[in-house]
């Protein structure tokens, strides 16, 4: 009769231990979000002989008191086309942004996503750099997805909302027609 108490003692024990860890992981609030100051543009190079590839900027922030590590990013919009991303974990870069990667990364401390911790209250900036494909007029980004360490060394993923379309060299018309 005693072991039997104790077994049940111990899986009452454990699983409230469990549900506890649970709660901990699922209802934690995205540290990552989108603070709302990006989006609704569309821009490119004007000239034809301009780069085959355009840096976007898009805001995030860590509403967190605690760095956030990022893991990586993805954008599903695009698809087919090369999209590389880069990050400011500072803010130095503003977001809305367009132009040429090296034209960014003076301006502040930019590196690989996939290497970056954002600090915490920290309002930084996405670099999203488009390459485009012969023919290509128009490439939309609607949200970005982030990856990130959350709790106990989960994986969560926020989707950022950019909204930013990027014309290629030499069809800056067309986002005039496409807005």
């Amino acid at each position: 009769m005693n072991t039997g108490r104790l077994v049940l003692m111990t899986a009452t024990a454990l699983a409230a231990v469990l549900a506890g860890t649970f709660s901990v992981v699922a209802l934690e609030p995205p540290a990552l979000t989108s603070p709302g100051s990006s989006g609704g543009v569309c821009g490119g190079f004007a000239r034809h002989n301009a780069p085959s590839d355009i840096t976007v900027t898009i805001a995030v922030r860590n509403r967190s008191s605690h760095p956030v590590d990022v893991l990586g990013a993805r954008v599903d919009a695009a698809k087919g086309h090369t999209v590389r991303f880069h990050i400011d974990p500072e803010g130095h870069v503003a977001p809305n942004g367009f132009g040429a990667l090296a034209d960014f990364e003076h301006r502040g401390h930019v590196v690989d996503i996939a290497d970056a911790t954002i600090p915490g209250h920290t309002t930084s900036t996405i670099l999203a750099t488009v390459t485009f494909r012969q023919g290509d007029a128009l490439v939309p980004l609607s949200d970005v997805a982030v990856d990130y360490r959350g709790r106990l060394g989960t994986v969560r993923t926020v989707d950022i909302p950019a909204g930013v379309t990027v014309s290629a060299p030499g069809h800056g018309a067309a986002c005039v027609a496409e807005g």
